[in-house]
């Protein structure tokens, strides 16, 4: 059987998570993706920023196997094998922490994964990240503790009746976390389909 995946949602996505992360981001540097899924996206970065290196990770199998094939299909040198990685458990940074990134991106997951899944991860990305590094979330979140749009509530309601562990999750919540571990909050970016790009960054190393 074929291992690739296709989402739809990650190719219309894919276009204007580039344009994001191209005026954010430096010329050069690593990134660390979390939750890669398919491998649609990080094969679409990786091709349109060559100065940048890649490490797509993810902890189910048959994703692993989707963004392996879709990296050799892509013959692109700027990707590295993709590695399982469970961000839901304590300590999920120590495999990486021999290596510094710049950057951190994770698409589409923390409405999936139970939200202690999503304070484990944040309280140990500083671990991996370089001063300066960049933090980058996308997807749909409430504000105020209200979804964004109708289509929005009803993708909450569909999710939340399909496991009791998913949901959307309040913007405020994400950036008090993200505060906690030392990062600086920038202004959400309005996306597509009315999802929000979050950026974060650690303070520069001091002089």
């Amino acid at each position: 059987m074929d291992p690739r995946r296709h989402s739809p949602a990650a190719e219309r996505n894919k276009e204007p998570i580039l344009k994001c992360l191209s005026d954010m981001l430096g010329a050069r540097g690593s990134m660390l993706e979390i939750a890669s899924g398919s491998g649609q996206h990080i094969v679409h970065l990786a091709r349109a920023m060559p100065k940048w290196t890649f490490l797509p990770t993810d902890m189910d199998a048959d994703a692993l196997r989707s963004i392996e094939a879709l990296r050799g299909d892509s013959g692109l040198p700027n990707i590295s094998p993709a590695i399982h990685l469970d961000i839901s458990t304590s300590g999920w940074s120590q495999p990486l922490e021999e290596q510094v990134f710049d950057a951190m991106l994770c698409i589409n997951m923390v409405h999936i994964a139970p939200w202690e899944a999503t304070v484990r991860w944040l309280a140990e990305c500083t671990k991996v990240l370089s001063p300066g590094g960049v933090l980058v979330l996308y997807g749909p979140y409430k504000r105020n503790g209200r979804p964004t749009s109708p289509g929005n509530r009803n993708f909450d309601s569909m999710l939340r009746q399909q496991a009791a562990h998913m949901g959307l999750r309040d913007l405020e919540k994400i950036e008090k976390l993200a505060a906690e571990q030392g990062f600086r909050r920038f202004e959400p970016i309005d996306m597509p389909a009315n999802n929000l790009l979050l950026r974060f960054e650690l303070p520069p190393e001091p002089r």
